[in-house]
This record gives C-alpha cells, structure tokens and sequence, in this order.
C-alpha cells in the first residue's frame, strides 16, 4: 500500500514538485479502512486509483514500460 511519490516538504526541498499532491495520497488510508477492500484469507489484490488490476496483466503490458 504505496501511495507513490508524494509532494511532502522535504520532497519540495530536495528535488521539487514532482509527485502528487498530499491531499490526493489517501487510496493507501481507504485500502487499510474500507470493509469493501477486505480479502481475507484469500491471496492479496492488486489495485490501482482503488480499482482491482491485474498485475501479471500489467507487468506484461510494453505501455507500462514507456
């Protein structure tokens, strides 16, 4: 439960804006919180921007590579 690059302080001071907004990081909080999100006893799921993917879909995929 990443939420990726986020524009923190010390990310401004070091290398600038160059991820998304603090106010945007909240799918890793939904992810931890959310009964909907809930899969237990079975393997992990994937998501990205709280949507289900597949990852060997997208590990396969050359656009993800650009």
């Amino acid at each position: 439960m990443d939420p990726g690059t986020v524009n923190t302080k010390m990310l401004f001071a070091g290398w600038g804006p160059c991820g998304i907004d603090v106010k945007d990081a909240t799918d890793t909080y939904y992810l931890a919180v959310d009964p909907k999100f809930t899969n237990e006893g079975n393997l992990p799921k994937y998501y990205v921007s709280l949507q289900e993917k597949n990852p060997i879909k997208l590990a396969k995929s050359e656009e993800d590579c650009k």
